[in-house]
């Protein structure tokens, strides 16, 4: 290797490796982990694209960290690498080198690389989830009083029996045992067979019974059904939950108590099977049927010197297509165990550990290790391991917003089951949190100051659409992935919602947790909100911006303006605010703790429609007073522009 800059070492182009290669055994292996892209499959690289050889930052992930920091004596003996061609910025796989053919540790050889075949080896999550079951005291939680009221619509898969009869069998358990359920991706158009959501049934009343029973053939469901069933039996189960199969669609009152319940369904399965691999159904479990998978493999550069590349449980599901959809983020979150396939490996992840099928470690050795270290580098446990709850869903809500739905009317839907997991001590309103055991009002608040992705919007505003199952002041409203942001100094504002029986509930610290279910399940989209409307004496366009999103003044202060108003242009928007048209709806400030980064008030704007507001967009507007008192100066700007009033919104 040449000269080394910035802890990158220069391997040289590509043609100087190949023709090194003929005599250098590292050149061999350098050329087979070069970056392999669909533009440039036959890797005709330029003389001016220059390979270099560099640490990954990712090297402490997983296992290794645990192992690392658990087995300190054991001195890990190697780093982890990747190849960069920087001239296009194209990467490598990551890997690992290894001595004593696939041992990580000089002093022991059971810390080792696997070496995986095309078929999973299904000893081997066997064995994790026995470990498991008998050590892990969080992933043995049962459900069965709970489950037992979800028993008059609850079906499973008799596996058995449809693997015998060669039809699927779909029953009605008197008790509920133990079983397994998919989460994996429906694929196609929402008006394909195919498609993510379950069909609402075959109601023509001219299907040909020969017809249903071809369709019920076991080699006719598709690929992922058959390999999950074939799955659930190598685990030594016998029954298997599929959202497409198990929930009645052709009943509405049973799809509905299904889908609320479906945080239950997911966490009461003895083990989840997460389909990571392909786009649609038709794509089956890799490497657990007919469906072939690219297992990864080892480099071997001498009888002791291997490289062993290394694909992180995060990485991997991250760029599978069932990590875009919606559904798919609940189904695997909700789990208390979870199988992955993907294209490459299998990976188990419950709620204190995660192991990869291509590193094989000693599962006392992972036992022995503080349950943070267990889960580094664990995909579900990145995404929901903050200890503050509303955090947490705030976080989970980003991701969520920021995924594939086939149908618009399900996006409260598709979220329920985290909604309904973080019971009692959070409850929510048309899919707006509200905190059971904090301040009941302004935790509300707080949740309604949800806005857009600032750049997503700016490029897609023109073809934002409203959907009209859902009152417009919810995100599930409008489309497009959205934000929250912790909304503070609300105490002035009241709220209160209208239910379907014509009785209301007026938001208040005292308001006690059967009220918040009340409101849950009867609230309509109307609700009044007693707060400050703001009056603009100036509000313009400016030619030059804050932060990319700072190109208005309002009162002579900057302020950043999304709306969802289509090809409508901002002069109309700032034309028809001034007319009282359009009102701006205080809903609260914050105050950053971060230096250089000012306090901002935020709006929602509200268009006239009838004898309320349609929310069609935000506003924030920044402060730039030096040391701002939020507490005081705000209430002060606010009693000199803006008036305390009551609007209605829906």
């Amino acid at each position: 290797m040449s000269q080394a800059y910035k802890h990158a070492y220069q391997l040289g182009n590509f043609q100087e490796i190949q023709a090194k290669a003929g005599e250098c055994q590292l050149c061999q292996a350098w050329l087979q982990l070069l970056p392999k892209f669909e533009a440039n499959v036959e890797q005709n690289y330029t003389e001016q694209g220059i390979f270099s050889l560099k640490a990954s930052r990712w090297c402490s992930w997983g296992a290794f960290d645990l192992l690392e920091s658990s087995t300190r004596d054991l001195s890990l003996h190697t780093v982890s690498l990747y190849i960069e061609e920087e001239f296009n910025g194209y990467r490598g796989v990551e890997f690992m080198i290894t001595i004593n053919d696939g041992s990580f540790y000089l002093k022991r050889d059971d810390i080792r690389w696997n070496e995986i075949s095309l078929q999973v080896d299904f000893s081997l999550p066997l064995k994790w989830m026995k470990f498991c079951e008998e050590n892990h005291g969080a992933c043995n939680a049962t459900h069965g009083p709970q489950l037992d009221k979800l028993l008059s619509v609850f079906r499973l898969i008799d596996c058995e029996r449809t693997l015998s009869s060669g039809e699927l069998q779909v029953l009605c358990p008197d008790e509920i045992p133990e079983y397994t359920a998919l989460s994996y991706v429906w694929g196609g158009q929402p008006d394909d067979d195919s498609s993510e959501q379950a069909p609402s049934g075959d109601n023509t009343g001219v299907e040909d019974s020969r017809d249903r029973f071809s369709k019920n053939r076991l080699e006719s469901l598709p690929k992922v059904i058959q390999d999950s069933i074939r799955t659930t039996k190598q685990l030594g189960l016998n029954y298997l939950w599929a959202d497409k199969y198990c929930i009645d669609q052709e009943d509405s009152k049973s799809r509905h108590e299904t889908i609320m319940k479906m945080d239950l369904i997911y966490s009461a399965a003895k083990v989840v099977l997460v389909a990571a691999t392909g786009s649609n159904n038709r794509h089956g479990l890799s490497g657990a049927g007919s469906t072939t998978r690219t297992p990864l493999k080892s480099i071997k550069v001498s009888n002791k010197l291997s490289f062993v590349p290394i694909k992180h449980a995060s990485d991997c599901i991250q760029d599978s297509v069932w990590a875009t959809r919606a559904w798919t983020l609940q189904e695997g979150l909700l789990a208390r165990r979870r199988l992955v396939f993907t294209p490459e490996q299998i990976y188990f992840e419950c709620m204190e550990t995660q192991i990869a099928e291509t590193i094989s470690v000693p599962l006392d050795v992972l036992h022995k290790s503080n349950c943070a270290s267990r889960l580094a580098g664990g995909y579900f446990h990145a995404l929901a391991n903050h200890h503050v709850l509303y955090t947490r869903l705030l976080l989970l809500f980003r991701n969520y917003s920021r995924r594939n739905l086939s149908y618009d009317t399900d996006r409260i839907n598709a979220f329920l089951g985290i909604l309904n997991s973080m019971r009692p001590a959070l409850s929510h309103v048309w899919g707006l949190s509200i905190s059971a055991e904090e301040d009941v009002k302004e935790s509300f608040i707080r949740s309604l100051g949800w806005d857009h992705d600032w750049k997503w919007l700016h490029e897609n505003k023109n073809q934002v659409k409203q959907q009209p199952d859902f009152p417009s002041w919810s995100w599930a409203a409008w489309e497009g992935p959205k934000d929250y942001t912790s909304l503070i100094h609300t105490k002035d504002i009241q709220v209160k919602f209208y239910l379907d029986d014509n009785s209301t509930i007026e938001l208040s610290k005292k308001t006690i947790k059967d009220q918040l279910g009340n409101l849950e399940l009867k609230a309509t989209h109307r609700l009044t909100l007693q707060t400050y409307i703001l009056k603009p004496d100036s509000l313009i366009k400016v030619e030059r911006t804050i932060d990319n999103e700072y190109a208005y003044t309002i009162n002579e202060c900057p302020c950043a303006l999304q709306h969802y108003l289509g090809i409508e242009k901002d002069e109309n928007l700032l034309e028809n605010i001034r007319k009282g048209v359009f009102k701006l709806v205080y809903t609260g400030s914050l105050y950053y703790a971060l230096p250089r980064v000012l306090p901002e008030a935020r709006f929602i704007i509200g268009r006239n429609k009838g004898d309320s507001l349609e929310r069609v967009g935000s506003l924030k507007m920044m402060f730039d007073m030096g040391a701002f008192d939020m507490d005081q100066d705000l209430m002060d700007y606010l009693q000199v522009h803006a008036k305390f009033m009551s609007v209605d919104l829906t």
